[in-house]
């Protein structure tokens, strides 16, 4: 990007827009996923938080990644994102 002006724009509003996904984690999200354990007897509460925690976060991580790939590559195919075909296929630069 050549133009410094847009590139501080960018990056500003980058830095908001991960203050704030960051503020809904920590202000909505968590005291939801605490909620889930009200109901339960002291140890189901800490053994179930543990497994639920530790498995819920890698099955969370996975599926988000299959997502964001799966649309990238959709996009990609449809010839709606050309900037990142080299990331998402490698083999276009072979062909191209």
């Amino acid at each position: 990007m050549s133009n410094p002006q847009a590139l501080k724009h960018l990056v500003l509003a980058g830095a908001a827009l991960y203050v704030f996904l960051r503020g809904a984690k920590f202000a909505l999200f968590k005291p939801a996923e605490e909620m889930v354990y009200i109901q339960l007897d002291r140890e189901s509460k800490t053994t179930g938080k543990a497994a639920i925690d530790v498995v819920g976060a890698q099955v969370g991580k996975t599926g988000g990644s299959l997502l964001q790939q799966g649309l990238l590559i959709l996009l990609v195919r449809f010839g709606m994102l050309h900037a990142f075909e080299w990331i998402v296929l490698p083999e276009a630069l072979l062909i191209s």
